[in-house]
């Protein structure tokens, strides 16, 4: 009697080959979020530079690359935006910047030269 080893060993093959695909796919996501991260990681990293010396905003506006809102002298500043406690947050003298990246909220306060004048993060 002979017994059909060969359809044995393709199934096996097969079986090999599926697990093999699954770990390269699980992989290649793995690594396509860590590369994300690092990416968000260094934005954030640029902004705390960029804060760090005296910079005016438009330094700070070239170099975040993220959409910003303007808030205007007098106007309130919603706390729930920064997550903030009330009465933390002071009058808007000249104007103040709302940055949001994934990871932290700045809202950055400006003088009347343009320079930036106080930072709040979340």
């Amino acid at each position: 009697m002979k017994t059909d080893g060969g359809n044995v060993g393709k199934f096996t093959l097969i079986l090999k080959l599926s697990m093999l695909m699954v770990s390269l796919v699980a992989n290649a996501v793995l690594v396509a979020y860590l590369v994300r991260e690092q990416i968000m990681v260094r934005r954030s990293f640029r902004m705390m530079r960029i804060l760090a010396g005296e910079y005016s905003i438009e330094k700070v506006k070239e170099n975040i690359g993220v959409p910003h809102r303007v808030f205007a002298p007098g106007e309130e500043v919603k706390v729930l935006t920064l997550g903030i406690m009330n009465g933390q947050i002071p009058k808007i003298k000249e104007s103040a910047y709302l940055y949001s990246t994934p990871e932290k909220r700045y809202l950055i306060y400006v003088d009347k030269d343009g320079f930036v004048d106080n930072v709040f993060c979340r």
